[in-house]
């Protein structure tokens, strides 16, 4: 079973609908079925486990940890919002595919910022490789290991996550610099490092709904973002005949 992984219910009611979300309790999965409307996504690929996490990483660590060890999981696909660092390399409502989780909080704070392996101690190995503050993802491999289709309109990009969302530009521009990234989320990096130790593919998809570091309304598209996120997950299950031949 594919578990759909949200920090809210307000990013997974587009996609399940209301009457499958209203009593979404944040850390407890449910068995969720795709409506109907999704035009294109096959029968047998309907059915999933949805999953509202709660925001942060904290929640999503815990909550991602519970679901794990209580279910018989054979990937997981986070998908919500995300903001983007810079709206001309990646605009606004554009759909922002992770191929890298860093998490700039991890390591020792120093007067010239946090050095991730100045604590002398990682996260864990990954095929015998330390990881510190950045997790490598392979998206297109995850796809087809679910059986999932990742369109090429969709932009690839790595993403930090925070547990303290970027309020100026300095700070924006800093996480930029620092790791080459294009997005920003606060879920992504708990939840892809708990799929790696258990050894299923992980699919992070966002669609972007604001400019990381402003504060301005005028960049911040928030429920426009949401609402995407239906045709973002209608093409994501709708998979090829040819895939459901070969399967």
């Amino acid at each position: 079973m594919i578990v759909l992984v949200c920090a809210t219910p307000m990013e997974l009611k587009p996609v399940l609908g209301k009457g499958q979300t209203a009593n979404a309790v944040p850390g407890q999965p449910f068995p969720a079925r795709l409506p109907e409307s999704l035009t294109g996504v096959p029968k047998g690929r309907r059915d999933v486990l949805a999953l509202v996490t709660g925001v942060g990483p904290v929640n999503a660590a815990l909550a991602a940890g519970r679901t794990l060890a209580g279910h018989e999981i054979s990937g997981m696909v986070n998908i919500g919002v995300a903001g983007t660092y810079d709206e001309k390399a990646l605009p606004m409502l554009a759909t922002a595919v992770a191929t890298a989780e860093c998490w700039p909080d991890f390591g020792l704070a120093t007067e010239t910022g946090i050095d991730p392996k100045g604590i002398g101690l990682s996260l864990g190995r990954v095929d015998n490789v330390p990881v510190f503050d950045r997790l490598e993802l392979d998206p297109d491999k995850a796809a087809r290991t679910m059986r999932l289709t990742l369109p090429e309109t969709w932009r690839r990009g790595d993403s930090v996550t925070v547990g303290a969302a970027s309020g100026t530009p300095a700070h924006a521009q800093a996480l930029r610099t620092r790791y080459g990234a294009c997005t920003e989320n606060m879920e992504g990096f708990a939840l892809a490092w708990a799929c790696t130790l258990a050894g299923i593919p992980f699919l992070e998809i966002r669609t972007v709904s604001n400019l990381v570091g402003s504060r301005e309304p005028g960049h911040w598209k928030v429920g426009q973002a949401v609402a995407e996120l239906a045709n973002v997950v209608a093409q994501l299950f709708s998979v090829t005949d040819m895939m459901d031949q070969k399967a």
